[in-house]
C-alpha cells in the first residue's frame, strides 16, 4: 500500500507526492491544524516530503540550468532581501517567508516533475466535486439548524447573516471557494466547446445511461467519435458547480467569471454561437417549457415560503450597497487599500518586510479585535509594499510569462489538440485567479501556485522529462 514511499524507487515516489499535491488543492482549512499562529495544511506538508524526495533523488546529481521557476523565485527573493533590513516583528515575518517560500517550491516541484497535466485537471474535477458535495452538506445542514461545529461553517458566514449561509467547503472564505470553483467551470464549459472528454467514472455513466428519454438530448450533444452519455454527464456536472459557485454568494467571483465569459465569447464567438443556435433551433420547445416551469415553481415558492422573499430584499440590498460602495466589506477594503498606499509612499522602492504590511497599519492604529494581523485584500499592493519595486516587478513577470507561453502552445500547429486545449484552460483559470488576486491576499495562496506550476510543467514538457 505504501509502496512508493520506499527510498528504492524514488522518482516514482515523488510523482506520486507531487500528484498529490496537485489534487490537495481544496484542502485549506478543512482539514488543517493550528501551529503558533498558523495553520498547516496537507499541502505544505506534501511540499516540504516533496523537497526532500527531490533533494534526496537529486544529490549527486550536477546542478544543471535551472528552470523558469527556480530564475523567477530566485530573482523575487533575492531582489527582496533589502525589505530584510526594515523588519521589527521577526516572528511575523518568519511566518510569512516561510508560507511564501512554500509555495513557490510547490510550483517549482511541479513544474519539475513527469506529470500528465490532463489528467492531472480531470482529477481535480473530481477531487473539487466532492468538495462541492461537502458544500451543499454545508448549506442544508445550516439552513436545517445544524450546529457549526458540524456543518464548517465559520461564523460570520452562517445564514444569520444573508438569511442563506455561504458556502466555503474546505476553503478558509466562499470567495476562495469560489475561486477553486472556477477551475472545473472553465475545464467543462472548455471541453465541451472543443469536444475534450472528461474521464467520468463507469458507475455514473451506467446510471446515466438509465434515461431513456434524455438519449435525443444525448445524441445532439454527442460530437464524432464520442459516448454520448459522458457528453451529457458533463452537462450534470456544469449544473453542479454552478449553483454551487452562486450559494458561495461571493460577488467579485462572479464578477470575473463574467469577464472570462465574456472574453471566451469574444475569442470563439463562431463555435459558441453555432452552437446555441443548434442548440435553440432543436430544443426550443423543451427550453420553453423548461423556462416556463421554472418560473411556476419560483412563483409557488415565493407565495408559500415567507423566508423566501425577506432573503431575496436583504440579498439584493446589500448587492445594491456593494455596486454603490457603500457596503460594510466595501468600505472595510477600501480602508485596508488607503491604508496599504499610506505604508507604501514611505518605503516604495526597499520594502517594509513580508508579513509587514499588518505590522504597519498596527502602527497606525488600527488593528483586529482579537489582535490578529490585518491583510491588504490586494496581493498586488502587498507584495509591493512588502517586498519592494523590485520584487513586484518580478512577481508580475512570474504571473504573466505563463500566460503568454500557454497562448503560443495553444496556437502552436505542431501541438497535439490535446495539449493546445489544456494550455486554453489553464490560461483563462489562471486569468480567473490573477482578477480575484486584487480582491485577496497574501501572496502564499497554494491553489494558484499549484495551477502556476501545472503552467509551467505543460510549456516546459518537451523540454525536458525528468
Amino acid at each position: 500500500m505504501l509502496r512508493f514511499l520506499l527510498p528504492k524507487n524514488l522518482a516514482q515516489s515523488l510523482n506520486w507526492i507531487i500528484y498529490l499535491l496537485v489534487l490537495s488543492l481544496p484542502l485549506e482549512r478543512i482539514p488543517s491544524l493550528a501551529i503558533g499562529g498558523a495553520n498547516l495544511r496537507i499541502s505544505q506538508v506534501l511540499t516540504v516530503i516533496g523537497i526532500a524526495f527531490w533533494s534526496r533523488q537529486n544529490w549527486n546529481q550536477p546542478l544543471g540550468r535551472v528552470r523558469a521557476v527556480g530564475v523567477f523565485a530566485l530573482l523575487f527573493f533575492g531582489l527582496g532581501a533589502g525589505s530584510w533590513l526594515n523588519i521589527t516583528d521577526y516572528s511575523r515575518f518568519a511566518i510569512t517567508m516561510f508560507g511564501t517560500v512554500l509555495v513557490f517550491l510547490a510550483a517549482y516541484l511541479i513544474s519539475r516533475v513527469k506529470i500528465d497535466v490532463w489528467r492531472a485537471m480531470q482529477d481535480l474535477v473530481w477531487v473539487l466535486f466532492g468538495a462541492g458535495l461537502f458544500g451543499y452538506y454545508q448549506f442544508i445542514g445550516d439552513m436545517i439548524g445544524l450546529p457549526q461545529v458540524l456543518t464548517g461553517l465559520r461564523e460570520q458566514y452562517t445564514k444569520i447573516v444573508f438569511g442563506i449561509p455561504r458556502v466555503h467547503s474546505t476553503a478558509i472564505e466562499p470567495l476562495y471557494f469560489a475561486g477553486m470553483l472556477m477551475i472545473p467551470l472553465i475545464i467543462l464549459i472548455i471541453s465541451l466547446l472543443y469536444n475534450r472528454p472528461v474521464t467520468i467514472n463507469p458507475t455514473l455513466i451506467n446510471w446515466t445511461s438509465k434515461f431513456k428519454s434524455l438519449s435525443r438530448f444525448a445524441s445532439f450533444l454527442t460530437r464524432a467519435n464520442e459516448d454520448a452519455t459522458n457528453y451529457f454527464v458533463r452537462w450534470i456536472l456544469l449544473g453542479f458547480f454552478s449553483v454551487l459557485f452562486i450559494l458561495t454568494l461571493s460577488k467579485g467571483a462572479w464578477l470575473f467569471m463574467s469577464v472570462i465569459l465574456a472574453g471566451l465569447f469574444l475569442t470563439r464567438f463562431r463555435l459558441i454561437s453555432g452552437f446555441f443556435n443548434k442548440l435553440f433551433k432543436q430544443f426550443k420547445f423543451q427550453i420553453g417549457l423548461g423556462v416556463t416551469g421554472l418560473l411556476i415553481i419560483g412563483i409557488i415558492a415565493w407565495v408559500s415560503v415567507p423566508t423566501i422573499p425577506a432573503v431575496v430584499e436583504g440579498f439584493g440590498g446589500h448587492l445594491i450597497a456593494t455596486i454603490n460602495g457603500e457596503s460594510g466589506t466595501i468600505a472595510e477594503r477600501q480602508n485596508f487599500i488607503a491604508d496599504g498606499w499610506t505604508l507604501l509612499e514611505s518605503n516604495p522602492i526597499i520594502g517594509r518586510g513580508s508579513g509587514h504590511y499588518g505590522v504597519g497599519v498596527k502602527d497606525l492604529g488600527r488593528a483586529t479585535a482579537d489582535g490578529s494581523y490585518l491583510i491588504t485584500n490586494n496581493v498586488y499592493l502587498e507584495v509591493w509594499l512588502e517586498h519592494g519595486l523590485f520584487s513586484f516587478l518580478v512577481f508580475l513577470s512570474f504571473l504573466i510569462y505563463p500566460l503568454i507561453r500557454l497562448v503560443a502552445v495553444a496556437r502552436d500547429p505542431k501541438a497535439s489538440d490535446g495539449k493546445s486545449i489544456t494550455a486554453l484552460m489553464l490560461f483563462w483559470i489562471l486569468i480567473g485567479y490573477y482578477l480575484q488576486w486584487t480582491t485577496f491576499s497574501p501572496i502564499f495562496i497554494m491553489p494558484i501556485f499549484i495551477l502556476i506550476g501545472l503552467a509551467f510543467n505543460l510549456i516546459q514538457s518537451e523540454e525536458y522529462t525528468k
